[in-house]
C-alpha cells in the first residue's frame, strides 16, 4: 500500500485542557488508506501500516496511537498528550494487547513470547500521555524446586543438572573442571573419574 505524503508537527504550549498547561505532543499525519479508529496503536508493516499487537517484537514496535482517522489519511500521537479517547481509568498505565490487534489494556501480557509494551498513561477518562518506553519480551522461567536454574535460551530459564535439597548437592551428568577440585571431608569416587583432588578437613 503506497503512502503519498507524510507531515510532521511538533505542538507545544497548549493550555486549558482540564487544567493542564504547556503539554507537548508530537503529531504525525500519514496519507494512506486505512480503517483505523482513535485510540488504536499502529506499527509500520512492510509496504503498509497495520494494527500493532504485543505477540512479537516486530508487531509491537509501535509508531504511536491514532488521534483521528478518515478512510484516506490518519494522524497519530507519537508521544505526548492525546485526547478524544473513551473508557480510560485515570492514572492507570495502558499496555499494548497481545490478543487484540491495536488495543490497549491495563493488564500487561503474561504469555511466553509476548511483549510487555507500555503505551499510555491515562490522565482522565478521555485523555492520556503516550509514552515511548521500550518493550520487554517475556521469557520462560519454568523450573522444578530443588534444581539450580540455567539459561536455556537468550530469554528463557529451566532446570540444570544440579540438584540441591539443602543437605546434598547432586550432579546428574558429567563433571568437567579446569584446575583443582577441593573437597572438605571424605569422598567416594567411581572409576573413570580423572581429576586432581585436594582433600582437606
Amino acid at each position: 500500500m503506497a503512502n503519498s505524503a507524510y507531515s510532521f508537527a511538533g505542538i507545544s504550549g497548549y493550555s486549558g485542557f482540564s487544567g493542564y498547561s504547556g503539554i507537548n505532543q508530537t503529531l504525525v499525519t500519514f496519507v494512506s488508506a486505512n480503517t483505523f479508529t482513535a485510540g488504536q496503536a499502529i506499527y509500520r508493516a512492510s509496504g503498509s501500516f497495520a494494527l500493532a499487537q504485543a505477540n512479537s517484537n516486530t508487531t509491537s514496535d509501535i509508531l504511536g496511537v491514532v488521534q483521528s482517522a478518515t478512510s484516506t489519511q490518519f494522524t497519530i500521537v507519537a508521544n505526548g498528550y492525546i485526547t478524544g479517547l473513551t473508557g480510560l481509568t485515570d492514572s492507570y498505565q495502558y499496555y499494548l494487547s497481545d490478543t487484540t490487534p491495536g488495543a490497549l489494556t491495563t493488564n500487561p501480557p503474561s504469555a511466553t513470547g509476548s511483549v510487555i509494551k507500555p503505551v499510555l498513561i491515562a490522565i482522565g477518562s478521555t485523555a492520556g500521555v503516550v509514552v515511548e518506553y521500550p518493550g520487554a519480551v517475556i521469557g520462560t522461567n519454568a523450573g522444578t524446586s530443588g534444581y539450580v536454574t540455567k539459561w536455556t535460551s537468550g530469554s528463557s530459564q529451566g532446570n540444570s543438572i544440579i540438584q540441591d535439597n539443602g543437605t546434598t548437592v547432586t550432579i546428574t551428568g558429567n563433571l568437567s573442571a579446569t584446575g583443582n577440585i577441593t573437597v572438605n571431608g571424605s569422598g567416594i569416587f567411581n572409576k573413570g573419574v580423572v581429576a586432581s583432588l585436594i582433600f582437606g578437613g
